[in-house]
């Protein structure tokens, strides 16, 4: 699960297959190592992708302070992180993983998980490590942008102590893997760098290694001025919050009104710069509309221009959208496949529509939406 300070002149080298890196080069004072970026075996990284992934390589530098001191190579694709990357209890949750140390380090990942292991690989190329929990807190609150955000909310004041920050430090890798230990992670990191900054967390988790959960909260007192459990405390008493990072609907929202047929068109095409994600290896590549809905009852049908099995429509609510009172079943995500037709039961809000194909080479995607 699997996401400031140093300025420098950074070379961000992209690739369209899966390749061996340039080992020989040699970058002069102000050309640090490469990261270099490929799509898995008989893929390609679409348009967007490949402009989406220069601009959070900028980011995630930024945000950790951190530059690889080797070549770090990057490999892009779910089939990759289906070959690659395992955790035995739960291997359908995996979405990228961190292989290595040092100058062995290596990403494999989707797009949608990349900006979280590139912290990861940036720590593990300079060799620093903390508690899991900060390791995890630290990677998901620099993880979403527009093209894959994220949004979680919790309420620390009904946590059981079992899941507290001062108890999650505690833990090993294997005893912290579960989805609320992620989310308490992230939010607890969220806090201090509200309260003391991003710079000083950033500084925080590059300031040492930490080898027992002692040393850990030794350091995070001498570093903040406040122990862990004071910290932690002030968090649980801050009340109900939410974190999120990244705007689905960045480019704009169209709104449809009750009683009206529409049709939607998008064409994928991978050499577009509006296209996102992967094309071939049954990869998907992808274009996202907003529009917002009322409420109520919609017919809905995908044509079949990818053909059978190979387009998908994802509509999502936007966080913080929905009317209040809406159903929670209405609001939750729907997914119309290419040749689908009924109905569906909409909630008030925003969505973010996301028209996907897995076909090789550019395809039309039509969805017509109309009274239920």
């Amino acid at each position: 699960m699997g996401r400031m300070g140093l300025l420098a002149c950074v070379i961000v080298s992209v690739s369209t297959a899966c390749t061996e890196p340039d080992l020989d080069h040699e970058g002069g004072p102000d050309e640090p190592a490469e990261i270099v970026v490929s799509a898995v075996e008989g893929a390609r990284l679409c348009a967007g992708t490949q402009t989406w992934v220069d601009d959070e390589l900028r980011r995630v530098r930024a945000e950790t302070g951190l530059l690889p001191v080797a070549r770090l190579p990057v490999t892009l694709g779910a089939g990759a992180v289906e070959e690659r990357c395992t955790v035995p209890d739960d291997p359908e949750t995996v979405v990228g993983c961190t292989l290595g140390e040092g100058g062995a380090t290596a990403v494999i990942s989707t797009p949608e998980a990349l900006s979280h292991e590139l912290v990861h690989a940036l720590r593990r190329h300079q060799e620093l490590r903390t508690r899991t929990m900060f390791e995890e807190g630290f990677a998901e609150a620099i993880d979403g942008s527009d093209a894959y955000p994220r949004y979680v909310e919790l309420e620390p004041g009904e946590l059981p102590e079992a899941r507290w920050p001062e108890a999650l430090v505690q833990q090993s890798k294997a005893e912290f893997r579960s989805v609320q230990s992620y989310r308490v992670a992230v939010h607890f990191v969220d806090h201090l760098r509200r309260v003391h900054g991003a710079e000083a967390v950033a500084a925080f988790m590059r300031g040492g290694i930490d080898g027992t959960a002692a040393e850990a909260e030794t350091r995070f007192e001498r570093h903040f001025g406040t122990s862990l459990e004071a910290e932690a405390q002030a968090w649980r008493a801050s009340g109900a919050q939410g974190f999120g990072r990244g705007d689905p609907c960045a480019g704009g929202v169209v709104a449809i009104e009750s009683g009206v047929t529409v049709e939607l068109v998008v064409r994928v095409d991978c050499d577009d710069p509006e296209t996102m994600g992967l094309e071939g290896a049954a990869e998907a590549a992808w274009i996202r509309r907003c529009v917002s809905l009322g409420a109520g009852r919609r017919a809905v049908q995908m044509g079949m221009g990818a053909g059978p099995g190979l387009g998908a429509v994802r509509w999502e609510a936007v966080p913080q959208t929905c009317a209040e009172g809406s159903s929670e079943l209405d609001a939750a995500p729907k997914v119309v496949e290419a040749g689908d037709a009924g109905t569906l039961e909409f909630a008030a809000c925003t969505w973010a529509v996301t028209f996907e194909s897995t076909a090789d080479g550019p395809q039309e995607l039509s969805l017509t939406l109309g009274p239920g």
